[in-house]
């Protein structure tokens, strides 16, 4: 799993490289080539899924009795 940093990173150099017309993205130590501003777009929705804190999420405590005290 990408830390909150890396995803940020990402999808800084994503985006400019979006907004430039460029298919490859460099950050870190890493080069990816897409093949399309497509598939580019889709990357950058799921690092902005990724990004988001999970609204919704829950976590509670289930108290169950059969009846018997």
């Amino acid at each position: 799993m990408m830390t909150p940093e890396e995803i940020k990173a990402q999808r800084a150099a994503l985006l400019e490289a979006l907004t430039s017309g460029v298919m490859t993205v460099e950050y870190g130590d890493r080069k990816v080539t897409y093949r399309s501003f497509y598939e580019m777009r889709q990357a950058l929705g799921l690092l902005d899924t990724l990004s988001t804190p999970r609204a919704g999420l829950r976590q509670g405590k289930i108290i169950c009795s059969r009846g018997y005290d």
